[in-house]
């Protein structure tokens, strides 16, 4: 065991690591902050009291609640392994490591919609289940919804209040994904259950005007492979 002296630069290591990440994250308002304000930028009044993630597993009915943050916005490193539990994959019994920003995204998103849990419909997904690229490779991105919130909302929230996520959208399944990565993005993918991918090329634009709703999914198909994909 270390000594406890010997312990204390990494501490504030990470620490000093998961501040300057959150005020990142937090949206317009923190990144306007000066690099010295970074610490009271994760003191807004939404995360004065610990940020509290509920979750449930989906197919499960496992449900947790989890604090992944102090009310200083400091990361409670204690919920990762919870959340690597419930984040299993399913069908091979494999586990990954969460990354703790897919946690606070999730703990926001948990705290902007509190009367019901965020149903995880995907979390880790083994190498034979996912694309070589998928986020969801590396603990860094979950399918999830929320009981009586319309998807589409689910996915405004998070483009207005978060950044460095992706956010895709399917307005023909349940689901909303999300993960986190440098910049960010959005894509709308009009496949259903078990389907090839079917990508907008515009998704910004059909998200905002709404076409992404109102597009029937066999008109979505005929123009995917119009364009070839």
């Amino acid at each position: 065991m270390l000594h406890p002296h010997r312990q204390r630069p990494y501490t504030r290591i990470l620490l000093a690591a998961s501040l300057t990440w959150a005020a990142a994250i937090c949206g317009p308002q923190a990144r306007a902050t000066s690099p010295g304000a970074a610490r009271s930028a994760t003191t807004a009044p939404r995360t004065r009291a610990p940020l509290v993630l509920w979750i449930e597993r989906l197919g499960t009915g496992r449900a947790v609640r989890v604090r992944v943050a102090d009310g200083h916005g400091r990361i409670d490193y204690a919920a990762l392994p919870v959340l690597r539990e419930l984040f299993r994959d399913v069908r091979s019994g494999r586990d990954h490591p969460v990354h703790f920003r897919l946690a606070w995204v999730l703990a926001r998103l948990s705290a902007a919609f509190p009367a019901h849990p965020v149903i995880l419909v995907s979390g880790y997904r083994n190498h034979s289940r996912s694309a070589k690229k998928s986020r969801h490779l590396r603990g860094r991105a979950a399918d999830v919804r929320i009981p009586g919130v319309p998807n589409r909302v689910v996915v405004e929230w998070l483009r207005r209040n978060l950044r460095g996520i992706g956010v895709g959208y399917y307005p023909n399944s349940s689901f909303v994904h999300v993960d986190v990565r440098r910049h960010d993005a959005l894509w709308v993918d009009y496949a259903g259950p078990g389907e090839p991918p079917c990508y907008d090329p515009n998704p910004v634009r059909a998200f905002r005007s709404g076409e992404a709703d109102r597009l029937s999914r066999s008109e979505a198909r005929r123009r995917c492979a119009s364009r070839g994909r």
